[in-house]
């Protein structure tokens, strides 16, 4: 396994309406490392297993932990959180997940602290089955649309 940050680990790319999408995986296990992939990326696609209302723990941690980071680097990036396996019958109420990991209050703080008005253009929250497809075109449609250049926004607000 590679623990360079400067070779993104598990890379992988699709297209989807005429634009090409590079993907790195990180998983939880380097989570230590996030910070250091953070500036090559222009979205990071946070995902939450919706199946485990009991390990919640962990991920809310770990989102926390990534929220904080880009604020103290002064790095705005757009962040979409990805509830996968929303295809299982024990699936969990998506309300009671983002109450838990009180999504929609930690989205709308990370906007204001960039000044972003509309915090779906930084921050978001998807629900999707990867076994099923359901939202995942919405996902794709999503991360295909050009990401604004917030940088250019905090620079000129200073």
């Amino acid at each position: 396994m590679c623990a360079d940050p400067a070779h993104p680990l598990q890379p992988h790319s699709c297209s989807y309406d005429s634009v090409k999408l590079n993907f790195s995986e990180v998983g939880s296990a380097l989570s230590r490392m996030w910070p250091s992939y953070y500036p090559a990326f222009e979205t990071i696609l946070f995902v939450i297993d919706a199946s485990n209302f009991v390990n919640l723990a962990g991920p809310a941690s770990e989102l926390l932990a990534l929220f904080y980071q880009l604020q103290e680097n002064h790095k705005p990036t757009r962040v979409i959180i990805v509830l996968n396996k929303m295809d299982l019958s024990n699936e969990v109420d998506v309300k009671q997940i983002e109450a838990f990991l009180r999504l929609q209050q930690l989205c709308r703080d990370y906007a204001d602290f960039f000044g972003v008005e509309n915090k779906d253009d930084i921050a978001k929250v998807h629900k999707v089955s990867a076994v099923n497809g359901v939202g995942v075109d919405e996902l794709l449609e999503v991360l295909a649309k050009p990401v604004r250049d917030f940088k250019l926004d905090v620079l000129q607000e200073k």
